[in-house]
């Protein structure tokens, strides 16, 4: 039997086996965060969708796209493809778009799906390594200070400038130098020039480099 459709209806939706592309919402400032920790000069003013796009491209955003979590969780090395049109006033969030080639390859059923439209995934971004980058331990910021042990064995309180903030761990932009040694145990109460009997935390100072470097482990 015949059958009609009127003009301009939507007959059939062909997605593409190749590419898979995945939309993400970042909050605006925990993106301006991601944009100022890859990008080694200060960003442009007036940034638009166009040059924003350009800016990333520069930095060199990485993705990975991910289903579950843990031992049984999949993942897909993705590509930044561009900035969504459009900031979202409700949600204060910008959409990066990211693009997965390949979207079929290695799948198997009951054991690896392909990613597919409709999924809910998870993705990570990821910047170039910025070299001298100075991190420190999410927990030892005491509101826009450190506490540091100086060449006497003392407490010092430096105030410092802080960028990105992520994680466990947070870069510092302006404050200290690389080899100052910093307190990540509480001090209570914190009393500038205490002697103090620092020891050196091993395992702690492992972790942060592992995460800091894209490393730590996933629950």
């Amino acid at each position: 039997t015949a059958q009609f459709a009127q003009a301009g209806s939507t007959l059939a939706v062909a997605d593409s086996l190749d590419t898979a592309e995945v939309e993400a919402q970042i909050p605006i400032s925990q993106f301006r965060a991601i944009l100022h920790a890859g990008a080694s000069d200060d960003l442009p003013a007036g940034l638009t969708v166009s040059t924003l796009s350009d800016v990333i491209r520069k930095i060199g955003f990485e993705a990975t796209v991910r289903l579950g979590a843990g031992s049984n969780g999949v993942e897909w090395p993705a590509r930044f493809a561009r900035i969504g049109d459009m900031v979202d006033p409700k949600t204060r969030t910008v959409s990066a778009i990211v693009a997965v080639d390949g979207a079929y390859a290695k799948a198997s059923p009951g054991r690896r799906p392909p990613l597919t439209k409709g999924m809910f995934v998870e993705v990570e971004i990821r910047t170039r390594a910025r070299e001298g980058a100075i991190v420190v331990p999410r927990s030892a910021l005491h509101g826009g200070r450190l506490y540091l042990v100086n060449a006497d064995n003392r407490l010092e309180v430096r105030p410092v400038t802080v960028g990105l903030v992520q994680g466990g761990f947070a870069v510092i932009e302006k404050g200290i130098e690389p080899g100052e040694r910093i307190v990540i145990s509480d001090l209570i109460p914190a009393v500038v020039g205490a002697l103090l009997r620092p020891q050196p935390d091993a395992a702690a100072r492992e972790k942060l480099k592992a995460e800091a470097a894209g490393g730590a482990e996933r629950p």
